[in-house]
């Protein structure tokens, strides 16, 4: 779900209301998407949302846990080692996401004006700029989506 209303993608994109929606969803999720992956930290709609989310965490870790438990136990009765080896590098790889979601999960933040703003900011230059080629003269804009986020930005240090 899309933290704007398609009539919201529709007023920042300037298109009128005939203008197809599954044209304007993927950049309203690409938008969603880009400011949760700089802020690290999951978006949701509202407070019920980010506690929903935040008390489904213990169960899906435990779950990841116990598929690389399992994993782990299939790969030491594999009698290839490189085969046991991949085994356990994918079953780690998936705890590691598992654990990177719960960790954005939990540190997750619920949309206001100033993340909507950067939404609405990078949803515009996605479908004002839906091409790959620029021509003419092009320079970077400040586009402000930057100094909005980064006092919510939680830094993940090595």
């Amino acid at each position: 779900m899309s933290l704007l209303t398609i009539a919201e993608a529709r007023a920042q994109c300037r298109v009128e209301d005939d203008y197809p929606n599954e044209q304007l969803q993927p950049y309203m999720d690409a938008a969603d998407d880009a400011a949760a992956a700089y802020l690290n930290r999951a978006i949701y709609a509202d407070q019920g949302a980010l506690d929903t989310a935040r008390d489904a965490v213990p169960a899906s870790l435990g779950a990841a846990q116990d598929d690389y438990d399992t994993a782990a136990a299939a790969a030491g009765a594999i009698e290839n080692d490189a085969e046991a080896q991949a085994t356990l590098d994918v079953a780690a790889a998936k705890l590691a996401d598992a654990r990177q979601s719960a960790a954005r999960t939990i540190n997750g933040i619920v949309v206001d004006a100033s993340i909507k703003a950067v939404i609405r900011l990078t949803l515009g230059h996605l479908f004002t700029n839906r091409e790959a080629v620029a021509t003419g003269q092009v320079t970077e804009l400040p586009m402000g989506v930057q100094p909005l986020l980064r006092p919510k930005r939680r830094v993940m240090m090595p």
